[in-house]
């Protein structure tokens, strides 16, 4: 597989999160009542920077591969909306940009990771 292509990938899977963000910032009334829910992601979010090297290791299979992209792009999802909750206010998120630049900072770590295994290994 050509890097670029991986490289490429693992930035779309990372969007997730940023999808995440955007679908909290539509329906910030919703996070309440799905905060239940939403617990369950709690302990995922910090291991999601470290899942993109699951993408390293499906990188000969394409199917394989793209599956594990779509998954992280998926598990993005309710990571970010469950980061989200802490600023939710009155139903209302406050302090929208901090609560990109936190997501964004926290989750920026997935594409390095994802690459860092190239670093090791003949492509």
């Amino acid at each position: 597989m050509d890097i670029n292509t991986y490289l490429l990938t693992s930035i779309a899977s990372f969007t997730g999160v940023i999808a995440g963000y955007f679908i909290s910032m539509i329906a910030p009334e919703e996070l309440h009542p799905g905060r239940r829910y939403l617990g369950l992601f709690r302990h995922i979010r910090y291991a999601y920077p470290f899942t993109g090297i699951l993408l390293f290791f499906f990188r000969n299979s394409p199917g394989q591969f793209a599956a594990t992209a779509s998954l992280l792009f998926i598990l993005g999802l309710p990571v970010a909306s469950y980061d989200a909750i802490s600023y939710v206010r009155d139903e209302k998120i406050r302090g929208k940009s901090r609560l990109l630049g936190f997501l964004i900072f926290r989750y920026i770590w997935f594409i390095p990771i994802a690459l860092l295994p190239f670093l090791f290994s003949k492509f």
